[in-house]
């Protein structure tokens, strides 16, 4: 909200990452590795024999476009808004491009899918798979209790943080329970889960938050604040699932079967065949 389009632009080019290199730099050259890997994997699923028909990616485009006509009817009907607007919107593409592009990129992702499913990891695989990463797919049980600060000013936030201190230091001095905390909490989601939240290495929470979560390595003996853009959260690790559990190990396969597919097409990315070519930097600078 705070910068224009301009203004972002200036930022990003000004900025610099831990490497050394500007943000805009990174930006542009993930982006390009995004799209080189989608076009090899497009050009695999064509060579495949499974590629749709031009009358079925016809067909499918055509639902897509009645899709997006449904799904945003509202804004249709009582803003004036058009399928095209919805696309540009969105999708940062016209209709048209939208209705050429989503069948191939589901034509792509089925082709995808097929690929990993044929791969067949053994248990000591898929084990050492977890080993080498079990923060990113075990699941820690967290508990919190909130004190909101979102539209606070500067001195307002301040006296949030010692009402936050001062539940952790009643906690330490055995005044105060978590049970008693948590009950004060001004999350709105207390009511149906008491403070309790899953918590996997999936961007699904803000960030301060889950990456408190996710590094836990232990149950927690008492609170820690953290603070996020909702306020202070007084957190406590109650419990962490492991490659034990279900869960865990099909989300630990899933990811080792993804690491296939990517491997494989980070060796083609390497080949001359699919380099990237005649890289234009007017045309990335203006998109």
């Amino acid at each position: 909200d705070k910068y224009g389009s301009q203004e972002f632009y200036q930022l990003v080019t000004d900025l610099k990452a831990p490497g050394g290199e500007t943000y805009y730099k990174v930006l542009s050259d993930g982006t390009l590795k995004y799209a080189q890997s989608y076009l090899i994997s497009e050009s695999l699923a064509r060579e495949s024999g499974s590629w749709p028909s031009d009358s079925e990616l016809k067909a499918s485009g055509e639902e897509a476009k009645a899709s997006i006509e449904s799904v945003y009817s509202y804004y249709i009907t009582y803003y004036g808004m058009t399928a095209d607007d919805i696309c540009l919107q969105v999708y940062g593409m016209p209709l048209s491009d939208y209705m050429e592009f989503y069948p191939r990129s589901a034509a792509t992702a089925d082709y995808e899918a097929d690929v990993k499913d044929g791969y067949t990891p053994s248990a000591e695989e898929l084990s050492s798979y977890y080993e080498a990463d079990p923060a990113e797919y075990r699941i820690v049980t967290v508990r919190q209790s909130l004190v909101l600060t979102q539209g606070m000013t500067d001195d307002e936030k301040a006296e949030a943080l010692k009402l936050a201190q001062s539940y952790v230091d009643a906690f330490k001095a055995g005044t105060m329970t978590y049970d008693e905390i948590v009950a004060l909490s001004e999350d709105t989601g207390l009511a149906s889960n008491n403070g309790y939240y899953d918590v996997v290495a999936d961007g699904s929470y803000v960030k301060p938050f889950e990456d408190w979560a996710v590094s836990r390595t232990g149950i927690s003996d008492e609170p820690e604040i953290v603070e996020t853009t909702y306020g202070y959260h007084i957190m406590m690790c109650t419990g962490i699932t492991g490659y034990e559990d279900e869960t865990v190990r099909n989300n630990v396969e899933a990811g080792w079967r993804q690491a296939q597919y990517d491997e494989m097409i980070d060796k083609l990315a390497a080949e001359s065949r699919y380099a990237i070519k005649n890289r234009d930097e007017k045309v990335i600078e203006r998109y």
